[in-house]
């Protein structure tokens, strides 16, 4: 189980009130259509928890970039998900393998570079997400394996 961004009104949420249900929905389409690795990449620059990408059969980046801001649990455009959750939500083997990427080695797999407006709806989302994530995460684990970066959003 986590909270999604399905099950969570966006627009209430503290501190951006600007957020609507159109619009979630227009970030869910972008972040789950060819930029995840774009939002991942903000929001592992706002936190330093690392970006994760599903494995091909060469062991490379495949499908989808999300960031793992606590072992068992993944974050990206959809909210927070436990890893089982995380991979039947996106219609995936519940095992399937993911490893860390930096970014660089994603977009050098041949991932599309980002466009301005990708850039600009991962830097709106990002904070949110961040927050939903801190919020709803078991502390104690999450802070001895990837300690908040002070100064980011929810800290």
């Amino acid at each position: 189980m986590g909270v999604t961004t399905s099950n969570l009104s966006l627009g209430k949420a503290k501190g951006y009130p600007g957020l609507s249900l159109e619009r979630t929905e227009d970030y869910v389409d972008m972040f789950t259509s060819g930029s995840c690795h774009v939002l991942a990449n903000k929001i592992h620059k706002l936190t330093d928890w690392p970006i994760h990408c599903f494995l091909g059969e060469d062991g490379e980046a495949d499908i989808h970039a999300f960031v793992v801001p606590c072992p068992g649990w993944r974050l990206d455009v959809d909210g927070l998900r436990e890893d089982e959750d995380h991979n039947l939500w996106l219609g995936l083997d519940p095992n399937r393998d993911h490893r860390s990427f930096s970014y660089e080695e994603i977009v050098d797999a041949g991932w599309v570079e980002p466009g301005e407006l990708q850039t600009e709806c991962a830097e709106e989302i990002a904070p949110l997400l961040i927050t939903i994530a801190r919020t709803n995460l078991p502390k104690r684990p999450c802070e001895e394996r990837h300690p908040y970066k002070e100064g980011t959003p929810g800290t």
